[in-house]
């Protein structure tokens, strides 16, 4: 695909397909111990996130943003 065919959508769609190429094998290898809690950060808490903020609360909640 050129530069000048690009829109936003193929933008996101490549740039989120690139990313996750590079980000999935370092969360495969990198698994927390089940006895361990891990560190959890959220942001955007209000509205369909306060599911995510729940879920978060079981493990160690480290920060929180909601603007």
């Amino acid at each position: 695909m050129h530069i000048k065919d690009m829109n936003r959508r193929s933008f996101i769609k490549s740039s989120a397909i690139a990313t996750s190429a590079f980000a999935l094998p370092r969360f495969s290898i990198a698994q927390p111990g089940k006895t361990k809690k891990i560190n959890v950060a959220v942001v955007g808490v209000a509205g369909m996130g306060g599911y995510a903020l729940g879920e978060a609360a079981k493990e160690n909640l480290v920060a929180m943003c909601d603007v």
